[in-house]
């Protein structure tokens, strides 16, 4: 959708930014460091350009799998910046402390405040090159499709849905 609308519009290349994700890879097996450049190659084309300005690895287990890293570096001429997609602030501060990777996306929303851990925190400010983006606002739904019943281990969950109850009404939403 994103290659057809580029084709169609044709908006100048740098009035945009564009980000894609190394498909998910099967874990630690020798044989995917190809797939690694087929995805980023798949990605390019698709969408028709020479160079994207974030290229993420799917997770942190796809970046600690060197065939991986190595296959990508070797196409690093059309990606301006190297990240990687994290599942827990742990991965976050090994991503930190990798100087190829320059764009971290890590879980935050509602519930889930571990990005504001003092350790990562103080690793972050000691990167002058890094870029955070937060994913999963929504909590993959939670927020968007109806809160009710919903559980998340360790958090008491009735303070916050009360508060969500109060903006639902206010703002006369259904969700």
């Amino acid at each position: 959708v994103i290659g057809e609308w580029l084709r169609a519009t044709k908006p100048p290349r740098d009035s945009f930014k564009l980000m894609t994700k190394l498909a998910p890879l099967p874990p630690a097996l020798a044989h995917v460091a190809p797939l690694a450049r087929k995805s980023l190659e798949m990605s390019l084309k698709t969408m028709g350009l020479e160079q994207v300005d974030v290229y993420l690895f799917h997770r942190w287990e796809d970046r600690k799998n060197e065939g991986v890293f190595n296959e990508v570096m070797m196409y690093q001429k059309h990606v301006k910046k190297l990240g990687v997609s994290v599942g827990d602030y742990t991965e976050a501060i090994a991503a930190l402390e990798d100087p190829a990777i320059q764009f971290i996306q890590g879980p935050y929303n509602l519930l889930d405040w571990r990005g504001r851990q003092p350790e990562f925190l103080k690793k972050v400010a000691l990167r002058g090159d890094i870029e955070i983006q937060a994913r999963s606002i929504w909590l993959q739904g939670l927020l968007t499709d109806g809160f009710e019943g919903q559980t998340v281990a360790g958090v008491d969950l009735a303070p916050i849905y009360g508060e969500l109850q109060q903006l639902q009404n206010e703002f006369g939403r259904s969700s």
